[in-house]
């Protein structure tokens, strides 16, 4: 009778242990975080699914400690895996939460792709080398520089969730992100790049082939289109037209502006157009500042930093080249909330970036 006794209670002790390992997976499995790591700087981002299983929150940061998410450059880290180890720890100790085993992402973008690839490579080496261990709360599950199109694919993802026009419930047997109205589609103008991304209609004509050809497509939704313009960010193009322009030869600033604008090999014409300017949803820190009265700008008080005048007259040129409109969108949105959607509803994997065919 002992013995039974005994048997019973190390069953239920392993039972307890076995639950409780249980319900930290499944919790780790409804939480991701991703670090946004660029050239310039990086920032940890933490998401979890909502209880009810219809949305996702934004767990880190909040607006009270926004300024202490971000962290020192990727491009930065030495070529050395202590260094590599210190710029984890240092990032993941920015959110102490109760769950264990966080899978951790660490994506970057546009900064990183204008990096030479023999430089980013054994940075890469050496946080690859780290998968699997755990740093504070988190496990390092990837780390990358994810392909232009991607960037583009996760702003429109979390341009349309947060707008309202995609959704999801995990209560159903197949949970996929599905649309909840027409689709808006994205333009985004970052510091170093340009993305563009719109759900389109299937081909009519072999003329499309090649545009469906790219497109991107899940379960719930299919055929979105996305490219992105290396080079096309504002802070890239701005260092191009510091290099051009002649302002004591021309006081016609604005037009010497679109003619270098013009010059910068952005070629539009690769895409079909099969879109109303009304559904685009204008994304990136110099859209979002953009004034409505450009001439309260003055192009001599721009710098490096801070260059308005330069930014105004960009987003006109591109917009105007893609005759559409961008509106701000109602809800702001971080293209790493689209990274997590894609990776825990739609159980997908990021897109690396290739240096040969510059995806």
């Amino acid at each position: 009778m002992k013995n039974l006794l005994k048997l019973q209670a190390k069953i239920f002790a392993i039972t307890v242990i076995l639950l409780i390992s249980i319900s930290g997976i499944l919790l780790a499995q409804n939480t991701i975080a991703i670090i946004n790591a660029g050239s310039t700087g990086s920032r940890l981002h933490v998401y979890k699914i909502k209880a009810d299983g219809k949305g996702i929150d934004i767990v880190y940061p909040t607006s009270s400690n926004e300024a202490a998410s971000k962290g020192r450059a990727l491009s930065s880290v030495a070529d050395h895996v202590d260094s590599v180890k210190v710029f984890l720890n240092t990032m993941t100790s920015k959110y102490s939460g109760i769950e264990k085993n966080i899978p951790l992402y660490v994506l970057a973008t546009a900064g990183m792709r204008l990096i030479k690839q023999e430089k980013t490579n054994p940075i890469y080496k050496k946080l690859n080398d780290q998968k699997g261990k755990v740093f504070n709360n988190f496990c390092l599950d990837t780390a990358m520089t994810i392909s232009g199109r991607y960037e583009g694919f996760y702003a429109w993802i979390a341009a349309n969730y947060k707008n309202g026009r995609l959704g999801f419930s995990t209560s159903t047997p197949k949970t996929s992100l599905t649309y909840t109205g027409i689709p808006y589609g994205i333009l985004e103008i970052g510091g170093a790049s340009m993305q563009i991304a719109f759900a389109v209609n299937p081909p009519q004509s072999g003329s499309q082939s090649q545009l469906y050809k790219d497109c991107i497509s899940r379960e719930g939704f299919s055929n979105i289109y996305s490219i992105s313009y290396l080079g096309g960010g504002a802070d890239q193009v701005y260092g191009e037209y510091k290099k051009q322009r002649k302002p004591k030869e021309s006081k016609d600033l604005a037009g010497q502006a679109k003619e270098i604008f013009d010059k910068l090999g952005i070629d539009f014409k690769k895409i079909a157009y099969p879109y109303d300017s009304w559904q685009f949803l204008g994304l990136g820190t110099p859209i979002k500042f953009m004034p409505e009265n450009m001439s309260s700008l003055v192009e001599a008080n721009d710098t490096d930093d801070m260059h308005p005048w330069m930014n105004a007259h960009y987003i006109t040129w591109v917009t105007e080249s893609l005759k559409l409109k961008a509106p701000k969108p109602i809800q702001a949105s971080d293209w790493t909330e689209g990274a997590a959607l894609d990776i825990l509803i739609n159980r997908k994997k990021p897109e690396g970036y290739n240096y040969n065919i510059k995806n």
